[in-house]
């Protein structure tokens, strides 16, 4: 037999077990969108969309619907679309990651906006500050993800029911959630900073101080968390696994 068919036979061996974890934690992930979607669908009827429209609350739209697209993509993947063609494979995996990376952003303008708000009225400096940021990281960010994505090899099965699968990849896309915990971890430090003033100037402690300052310094921890997790997903595993958490 030729060399070269026996190591695309054994490549795709190794292939179809992390293939089929993937498979199953995209199908988790939509099923938790859905089932939150659900759930708090009623109260978005109830007191967004009757709401003024305001910049905000386009970003939460943007935010909030998008998923629907990514699962729409991902799943051109599945076997259940199996005469999928391995050119639009890759072009649903490429706009599954730009739509992903989008939901990112747009939910970081959301909360950053949050941190502006209970930032105080000296805003001059924290403009500076996250400008900074911004630049700092979310542009180069944007750079290393089409350097990874412009690195990716993707090979088609050759039986029935089965996708196309990432054979090559640069690592490099890890430096994009060092970015996103470095950023994650500066707007934490915006929070943190504008509850110890609030705490110190006597300001009493609502449940709207629970929710803005302790909520939001626990989401942003959860997400560096989850940023620094990435990183070793993509520094220790397959190029087929860069996104295992990133569902």
């Amino acid at each position: 037999m030729d060399p070269l068919q026996d190591d695309f036979h054994e490549l795709i061996i190794g292939a179809l077990p992390r293939i089929r974890v993937n498979e199953s934690l995209i199908a988790a992930a939509a099923t938790l969108y859905l089932y939150d979607w659900f759930l708090t669908i009623d109260l978005e009827i109830t007191f967004l969309w009757p709401s003024k429209l305001s910049t905000i609350k386009v970003f939460y739209f943007i935010q909030r619907y998008m998923p629907f697209f990514d699962t729409v993509l991902l799943v051109c993947g599945f076997p259940f679309v199996p005469l999928v063609s391995l050119d639009i494979c890759k072009r649903s995996f490429k706009s599954a990651a730009w739509l992903f990376f989008g939901g990112i952003a747009t939910s970081e303008v959301i909360l950053t906006r949050r941190s502006i708000a209970i930032w105080g009225n000296t805003k001059r400096n924290l403009y500076i500050y996250l400008s900074l940021l911004v630049l700092g990281c979310w542009i180069p960010c944007i750079v290393v993800m089409e350097g990874y994505l412009r690195s990716l090899t993707f090979e088609s099965f050759p039986y029935p029911g089965l996708y196309c699968f990432t054979s090559q990849g640069s690592h490099i896309v890890y430096l994009c959630w060092v970015l996103v915990a470095v950023y994650d971890a500066g707007i934490l430090v915006v929070i943190m900073i504008s509850g110890i003033r609030s705490h110190v100037s006597g300001c009493p402690h609502s449940g709207l101080f629970q929710v803005v300052y302790r909520d939001g310094a626990l989401y942003h921890l959860y997400t560096f968390i989850l940023s620094a997790s990435n990183v070793l997903v993509v520094l220790t595993l397959s190029p087929d696994h860069a996104t295992l958490l990133a569902r």
